[in-house]
């Protein structure tokens, strides 16, 4: 008899916890899993409006816009500003999470859209990155690596400018600011977000 009653709580207890709701969290999870990239960023919002400073549903978003991205080109660069926005708000509620942080720093240097400003943000990222990390030695290897890519595309671009007219073209450079600099000499444009009171630095 104890047996019995033993197994049928065991039943009712199994059956209650399917039974109960999953989170918007989950569920944009499951649904980011299943390619659903688009339904999950819904369900990331809505758990957004039950905890306005949950780093998860930010870090989520953003690898959701970022997937959308690379599925709507050449019309992507909206998910990726979306994405670049989300991550980097993960980043500074959660700046001891590494794949929040890992997340940013990849979107910055191997997207479409990556640029001379991009690899700013990446190098000012990089600084905060401690040399005793276990990642910081891959994350300096990857960014000079994006570096001498950018800077090897900038210099095919320029010599096709020589065949054109200098009245028709206008050419600046931008400085791209080495890890090493201190972060006060960065000359990355700043842009301020409030989120639930908390002003969290967005870079533009």
């Amino acid at each position: 008899m104890n047996l019995r009653l033993i197994v049928l709580f065991s039943l009712v207890s199994l059956t209650a916890k399917s039974a109960a709701p999953r989170s918007d969290l989950e569920i944009g999870k499951a649904q980011y899993e299943a390619g659903e990239f688009k339904q999950a960023v819904g369900h990331f919002h809505l758990a957004l409006k039950a905890n306005p400073l949950d780093t998860d549903s930010y870090y989520w978003i953003g690898l959701s816009e970022q997937a959308l991205a690379d599925i709507a080109v050449p019309f992507s660069a909206r998910h990726y500003s979306n994405a670049r926005v989300n991550l980097i708000i993960a980043t500074r509620l959660s700046p001891q999470r590494r794949d929040c942080r890992r997340a940013l720093f990849n979107l910055l240097l191997d997207s479409p859209m990556s640029s001379r400003s991009a690899l700013q943000q990446a190098a000012t990222l990089l600084r905060e990155v401690s040399p005793n990390d276990l990642e910081y030695e891959s994350m300096r290897q990857q960014w000079e690596q994006a570096l001498k890519q950018n800077t090897a595309a900038e210099d095919r671009v320029e010599k096709l400018l020589l065949f054109v007219p200098q009245s028709l073209i206008s050419i600046r450079h931008s400085p791209v600011v080495s890890p090493s600099l201190a972060i006060a000499g960065s000359t990355a444009p700043q842009n301020h977000r409030c989120v639930a009171g908390t002003e969290l630095s967005i870079w533009r």
